[in-house]
């Protein structure tokens, strides 16, 4: 979904829809970003997307963990690195890499002495980011945010409502957030265990909806009832929410807000995607009925950077390199404050030194200690930072040594013909290409060998070698490149002989096979062995 803003007033543009590539995502986890790149490049660009564009990215919920924590009070300015001290301690995150943003809880207080904060983390770890930093990347598009997609959902659902009070319910996936908003203020966010799959399962229909599940449903419907009890015994003076909201970015699930308000007996409201005031006829349309329920969640992301008075939530934004930048500014705080604690105890050590002596040894030990973390820390940021503008150096000499590095892997992705997989490819300084695969069979081989001899990006293509191994073929093919002013467009490239290409692809497997064959008969010479070898 293509979002503009025209006077700080968002509006939808343009709307498209693919399905993602068939075993790229397995369990939650992306397995092939290549092929999830090839598929959002074609979504750009057939969306006519400007060049100059910024993409929201959305962070399944199945990558992204919440979790609801109570904290000390504490000014505002220093909350950020209370929390980043209690993630640390529960060992939120797992990897160095790993990131994590918070949403400050506001219920209603119980008195006039100071209270914990309760406040909502989510974290992501750093295969995550990056995996989806590579697919950007290789689609060419630039990152903005990286965002919940859950919390996205929540977003469309605060635009689309004309009050400060609701309980939204956002399915995703596999699982589920809830968050309940009371004039203004984010009351309770939190994880639930209901998700799209639990939700559309084949066995106990519900009614005219063959896909919802009686036993799901039922589940999320008492979930709910709980959720709004608890809140109504621990917040005795909050306002009555009256105000119920789904968003579901699955189709099938169109008709679960009758379902729960028949259970519920309130009215729930299913949130449809955001349009705007100057919105697209054509993308207007696309939103409409049960298939437009899908872009409910990227309506949210498309709003990352409106206004709050539209919004009325933050927004959020999981990007590595800022919370490597939090990380290092908690250190130094910490570090400052075990400083300023050192000087009061030597201050009164010279009062009594004889009293102190022992805890002013003890601050000295905790001095050493802070000054010991806080090298460690630069150290581990400087080495992350090193490699990462490594392997961005390493990418930029590619692209100004004019090799196609973007044309090249479509090319490769595209020539794949069904029953071959790749194992590796390489490329050296001259050009030189070197691919590695298995297929099923000699047919899918030569089949994938055809294809990559039609690429224009691709010279001199042939298999160097090939082995049968069992029921299937494992094969190494060469080739040559083109640097990216020969790059010619596929109008202008003459179309490559199909028939000429198999005879060679078939002729050099039948050449490898007889030298194999006469190897292994030992009938050859010595000096013919070698040749064949």
């Amino acid at each position: 979904m293509e979002v503009r803003y025209r006077n700080n007033v968002p509006s939808v543009v343009a709307v498209r829809y693919e399905p993602m590539p068939e075993g790229a995502i397995e369990w939650g986890k992306i397995i092939n970003p290549m092929a999830i790149s090839t598929v959002l490049r074609r979504v750009v660009d057939g969306m006519g997307t400007t060049k100059t564009a910024t993409a929201v990215i959305g962070i399944p919920a199945s990558s992204c963990l919440l979790r609801n924590l109570m904290v000390p009070p504490v000014p505002p300015a220093e909350l950020a690195s209370v929390v980043a001290g209690e993630v640390e301690h529960y060992g939120i995150v797992r990897t160095q890499g790993g990131v994590h943003t918070f949403l400050p809880l506001n219920p209603p207080k119980a008195g006039a002495v100071a209270e914990a904060i309760p406040v909502a983390v989510l974290a992501v770890e750093e295969d995550v980011t990056h995996v989806l930093r590579e697919i950007a990347e290789r689609a060419g598009i630039e990152v903005e945010a990286l965002e919940p997609t859950l919390y996205a959902m929540f977003r469309a659902a605060m635009a689309a409502s004309n009050t400060n009070s609701l309980l939204a319910i956002m399915i995703g996936s596999t699982c589920g957030d809830m968050a309940v908003m009371s004039e203004g203020n984010l009351i309770a966010y939190r994880r639930i265990e209901t998700g799209a799959r639990s939700l559309t399962q084949l066995s106990n229909i519900v009614g005219s909806s063959p896909n919802l599940d009686r036993g799901a449903v039922e589940a999320l419907a008492t979930e709910t009832r709980r959720t709004m009890e608890y809140l109504r015994r621990e917040y005795p003076s909050l306002p009555e929410i009256g105000t119920l909201r789904v968003v579901v970015d699955d189709p099938s699930l169109a008709s679960l807000a009758d379902h729960l308000s028949q259970r519920l007996g309130l009215t729930v409201e299913p949130v449809r995607p955001y349009l705007g005031p100057a919105a697209d006829p054509i993308a207007v349309n696309s939103t409409q009925g049960p298939d437009g329920m899908r872009f409910a969640a990227v309506s949210g992301l498309g709003l990352h950077g409106a206004q709050k008075s539209l919004t009325k939530i933050p927004a959020l934004d999981l990007f590595s390199t800022e919370r490597s930048v939090a990380r290092l500014q908690t250190s130094k705080r910490n570090l400052a404050g075990s400083i300023a604690a050192s000087l009061v105890a030597i201050c009164l050590g010279t009062v009594g030194s004889f009293v102190y002596n022992g805890q002013i040894n003890a601050v000295n030990k905790e001095i050493k200690l802070s000054e010991d973390r806080l090298a460690k820390i630069k150290s581990e940021i400087s080495l992350v930072q090193q490699q990462r503008a490594l392997k961005d150096e390493q990418y930029k000499i590619l692209r100004k040594n004019g090799v196609p590095i973007g044309p090249l892997a479509d090319a490769l992705v595209g020539s794949l013909a069904s029953g071959v997989g790749l194992r590796s490819f390489g490329i050296t300084p001259d050009l030189n290409v070197s691919i590695t695969g298995e297929a099923v069979n000699e047919a899918s081989m030569i089949k994938t060998v055809q294809a990559l001899q039609k690429s224009p990006v691709l010279q001199g293509v042939m298999i160097q070698s090939f082995t049968r191994l069992g029921g299937g073929v494992e094969f190494q093919v060469t080739a040559k490149t083109i640097t990216t002013a020969r790059i010619k467009q596929p109008s202008d490239a003459p179309a490559p002989s199909s028939m000429n290409a198999a005879d060679q692809a078939a002729a050099q497997i039948d050449r490898v096979t007889s030298a194999a064959t006469a190897l292994e008969s030992g009938s050859l010479p010595d000096a013919e062995k070698v040749a064949a070898r």
